[in-house]
């Protein structure tokens, strides 16, 4: 024994970590629950760009009637003009339509018509006259128009969601 300094002792240097490391486990673990807690609040706050439904009114009637034209023109010879679809190429109204889009944004409507159609030529189509033919279609499906044209916008179509109800 040595007089005069403290030596501590191995037993109570094991406790003096293991309650440091107790201390670092609680502490990690309330970081963690505090992240959880934080992220949820996000998610559960309204977003400024709130998500709408096609059955929002998201295209104007000169869009529509635009994409009639370009439908007509690059789209009717397989999906025919009553968008019924023959052969491989399938229906783009009524319930087909909505049991294969329901629940998808008008984006991912979008980029496949843009980078798939039409199919003799995919990818021929200005983005433009391609969004132009998606409002056709969405009227062809009574969704209804609304007083400002849908915008070739990513993050705004991302934001759409085409919907069942009509």
């Amino acid at each position: 024994m040595i007089s005069g300094s403290k030596i501590d002792s191995p037993k109570k240097r094991s406790r003096l970590s293991g309650g440091v490391a107790v201390a670092a486990v609680l502490l990690a673990g309330f970081f963690l629950l505090h992240s959880q807690l934080s992220l949820r609040s996000v998610k559960a706050a309204p977003d400024a760009t709130a998500s709408k439904t096609t059955a929002d009114g998201v295209y104007t009637s000169d869009q529509a009637a635009h994409g009639k034209d370009v439908y007509s023109q690059q789209c009717s010879a397989c999906h025919l003009e009553d968008m019924s679809g023959s052969g491989e190429a399938p229906p783009l109204a009524g319930e087909s339509f909505t049991d294969s889009w329901a629940g998808h944004s008008v984006y991912e409507f979008d980029q496949t018509v843009l980078n798939t159609m039409p199919l003799d030529n995919p990818g021929s189509l200005d983005p433009n006259d391609a969004l132009a033919a998606v409002t056709y279609i969405l009227e062809k499906n009574n969704f209804p128009a609304g007083k400002d044209p849908l915008k070739d916008d990513p993050d705004t179509l991302k934001n759409i969601t085409i919907s069942t109800k009509k």
